[in-house]
């Protein structure tokens, strides 16, 4: 995927990191994003009336002990380094590997995070696999959040219309 490498530090100065700080932290998400280096765990989605686990929802980080180990700092490092959406699908494709690799039974759901902007952008081809392979033997539920109801209502129901479009569910997380 192209970069823009032209303003990182600019953004990290923005973010009131130090510009030093902002190379280093651009340097650090560019290698995790590069080596596709992120770790999956699944929190159980349970019916309440019969306690029976129905789902799971995907819940990937960075690597274990880095600075990007918080799922919300891997994508804040992301958009820093210009490569906004990637960190992103690669946190989906390694969910679904997973799940697949698992061997989750198809009456079971995966739960996994996007927001509009990763949704309306291509996938990265050397992720595309997974994804396919989970649209052929997985329930997807593609889970919004709330706020982007209000702050891009039409980015995101042009997502969610394109999720829904290759197969997934539809879910808004939080909606209150």
């Amino acid at each position: 995927m192209p970069r823009d490498r032209s303003a990182p530090v600019a953004r990290g100065e923005a973010l009131g990191l130090a510009e030093d700080d902002a190379s280093a932290l651009v340097a650090e998400a560019n290698a995790v994003i590069d080596a596709r280096q992120v770790d999956t765990l699944f929190q159980p989605i349970v019916h309440l009336e019969t306690a029976e686990v129905v789902g799971y929802e995907a819940l990937t980080r960075g690597p274990a002990g880095s600075r990007l180990e918080a799922p919300l700092d891997l994508l804040r490092a992301g958009r820093l380094a210009g490569r906004l959406v990637e960190p992103a699908w690669i946190c989906a494709a390694a969910a679904c590997r997973a799940v697949l690799d698992a061997g989750l039974h198809p009456s079971m759901t995966i739960f996994l995070n996007f927001e509009p902007e990763t949704l309306l952008a291509p996938c990265p081809p050397d992720l595309l696999g997974p994804a396919r392979q989970a649209l052929e033997h997985l329930r997807v539920m593609i889970e919004a959040e709330e706020d982007s109801l209000t702050a891009t209502p039409a980015r995101l129901l042009e997502a969610l219309a394109l999720a829904h479009d290759v197969g997934w569910g539809v879910a808004i997380d939080n909606a209150e």
